[in-house]
């Protein structure tokens, strides 16, 4: 069930992005909160060190793995450089746009399978992989954006 008071945040506004507008607006001083409550406690610095150097371990390992997986299967095109650079921007992106500090993005096996897949079919059709990659990546975001 909804909290009294948001009800009026439910309803369609006929404007694009209006309800995203009203919830930010009705909970703007939650924001806020989210990013400061984290300093006020005394212990902070040694909670968030501790997290940051066990998830940054825990995030090295699978990036190096699977790293080196795609630079196996991709002639060298995906490095383990760049697979390191790529998650660590999009967990960057995450935090600040998503609002998720806590929100890991590993590389995977599957994700491993479908560089390799999509480097063979651009190979055997005289694709450039880098191009073709991209689009993959271009037309799934418009499919999830839909």
């Amino acid at each position: 069930p909804l909290r009294p008071g948001a009800e009026e945040g439910m309803r369609f506004t006929g404007r694009i992005g209006g309800g995203l507008a009203g919830d930010v607006r009705r909970r703007w001083h939650s924001y806020v909160s989210d990013w400061v409550d984290g300093l006020r406690d005394s212990r902070s610095s040694s909670k968030t060190l501790a997290a940051m150097f066990f998830l940054y371990f825990a995030c090295l390992l699978p990036a190096i793995a699977f790293g080196v997986l795609n630079e196996k299967n991709t002639s060298g095109f995906m490095s383990v450089k760049k697979t390191m650079l790529a998650q660590a921007t999009g967990g960057e992106e995450f935090y600040v746009f998503g609002g998720q500090p806590i929100l890991v993005l590993l590389a995977t096996a599957p994700l491993a399978l479908v560089t390799k897949v999509l480097y063979s079919i651009a190979s055997s059709n005289g694709l450039d992989f880098g191009a073709f990659y991209a689009w993959v990546g271009i037309w799934c975001c418009v499919f999830m954006c839909l």
